[in-house]
């Protein structure tokens, strides 16, 4: 590739690029032990290195500086400010306390689409291994050890055989069923882009394999949804306990989804998602601290 740098100068608490890239919500990306982070986007090499007051990037598209504050919403959402507003919620002062400086990142939605429909109960690394080997196999070269997500043409050639000997097991119908179910509704990433959240998630939820939660996934880390709440096992939990009590002994059905995230969006507002990730990061990633 061709690089382009892009010095931003930046604290860890306005951007942890570490806690934001390994949050969950991403899964081409690696650390060296220099503390580099190397990762794919669409057609886009990042690489990044992070000191107290600066990152710097190097990409390689030409306008790297619009580039990385687009990817992490840089000029569109002050997390410092909201997470002032927020430390009135002891659970998630808490966390920020732990962890600053966690964003939601712009990923690619091609990827970030069927990277979700593979995330369904495997922790990371599989996920991560999945994608790698099928971007080894089937989609093209764009660095050094690096590779683009498929297109979809690309993933029309894929078997299922070839699919389950990457490992992907069950999830292996599902991104061929994918692939096919936007070629033959004529959809496209910017249509999607266009639409409204109810009819976003109406339409992803068409997709096999892809329930509300996974939907919620691709809307607030792809199209820009950040009221969106992706209630998982560990989201649900904290709605459970420490948010809506009315839930602590039912079952996770759509109806109490969607009161869990009536909740957080009692907390939180129109940018519930950006809180979910933090308080995920908490409770998923990291031994959580005891609060009040």
């Amino acid at each position: 590739m061709t690089p382009h740098t892009y010095k931003l100068h930046i604290s860890t608490s306005a951007l942890d690029a570490h806690a934001t890239i390994f949050s969950g919500q991403l899964f081409r990306f690696t650390q060296d032990h220099k503390g580099i982070i190397v990762g794919v986007q669409g057609r886009n090499v990042i690489q990044l290195q992070q000191t107290p007051a600066a990152i710097h990037a190097q990409t390689s598209n030409p306008n790297t500086k619009f580039f990385i504050n687009d990817f992490f919403a840089l000029e569109t959402v002050d997390i410092e400010l909201l997470a002032k507003d927020w430390h009135s919620v002891p659970l998630f002062a808490a966390s920020w306390e732990n962890q600053p400086g966690i964003r939601i990142t712009k990923q690619d939605p091609h990827e970030c689409l069927f990277a979700f429909l593979c995330a369904s109960a495997a922790p990371i690394s599989r996920i991560s291994q999945m994608l790698n080997t099928l971007a080894r196999h089937h989609g093209t070269p764009i660095g050094e050890s690096l590779y683009a997500f498929p297109t979809i043409e690309q993933l029309l050639d894929v078997t299922e055989a070839e699919l389950r000997s990457y490992g992907f097991g069950f999830r292996a119908p599902r991104i061929i069923a994918a692939a096919h179910f936007l070629v033959a509704n004529d959809i496209s990433m910017d249509a999607l882009a266009g639409l409204p959240y109810s009819e976003l998630v109406a339409t992803l939820t068409k997709i096999d394999g892809c329930g509300r939660k996974i939907a919620d996934c691709i809307a607030l880390f792809a199209f820009g949804h950040h009221h969106a709440v992706p209630v998982d096992t560990h989201i649900w939990k904290i709605a459970r306990n420490h948010f809506a009590p009315n839930l602590a002994d039912v079952s996770l059905t759509p109806k109490n989804y969607q009161l869990a995230v009536d909740a957080f969006h009692d907390r939180f507002g129109d940018y519930a998602g950006w809180a979910q990730q933090i308080l995920f990061y908490q409770q998923a990633t990291r031994k959580p601290k005891s609060t009040p």
